[in-house]
């Protein structure tokens, strides 16, 4: 993601938690109001779902954007990552004067991205290392015209099927889309 032109549009932490319900133990005033590759975006994941956690945004996530996708070579780079959503409003783009392009298409605050999410050990630093990186899809025909690729949004429902699928089929139908 091009930190200019490209954003996830984030909402505040505060109304994060309070429209989902969800603990969060960080400082409230530490959230990104938009999200550009290396800053950290909200997520829900497969092992604390009712926690809201901040990933940083892995630079695969730019990539999924590209005219160059690789579907073959994202779905080998996911392979035994766990899952996540990405919170948003939108995914923005700005044009060369300044004018924002906004997708969601469901519509509604918040929104959710299906996204896969990793913890690295860094002996260095003696500390855990968390990113995340947001799957994508060629853009529908209801999307803005300038968005060749956007984030694989989920529907409300679809949300727990990606997290916690009850077979293979519910994820299988989501990866579909990339």
């Amino acid at each position: 993601m091009n930190s200019i032109e490209e954003k996830l549009n984030i909402p505040a932490t505060g109304v994060i938690m309070q429209k989902l319900g969800l603990e969060y133990d960080g400082q409230l005033e530490m959230a990104e109001p938009e999200a550009t590759y290396s800053y950290s975006v909200p997520v829900i994941t497969d092992d604390c779902p009712g926690r809201l956690q901040y990933f940083p945004l892995n630079k695969n996530s730019e990539d999924g954007l590209s005219e160059h996708f690789d579907r073959e070579e994202l779905l080998q780079k996911i392979e035994g990552k766990k899952y996540c959503v990405i919170i948003c409003n939108s995914y923005d783009k700005l044009d060369q004067e300044g004018s924002r392009t906004s997708y969601n298409p469901y519509g509604g605050s918040p929104a959710y991205i299906a996204a896969v999410w990793d913890a690295t050990e860094d002996p260095l630093m003696a500390t855990t290392l968390y990113s995340c990186t947001f799957l994508t899809e060629a853009a529908p025909h209801e999307a803005p015209s300038e968005l060749e690729r956007v984030p694989l949004f989920l529907k409300e429902e679809e949300v727990q099927a990606w997290l916690h699928p009850t077979d293979d089929l519910q994820k299988k139908e989501i990866l579909n889309r990339v």
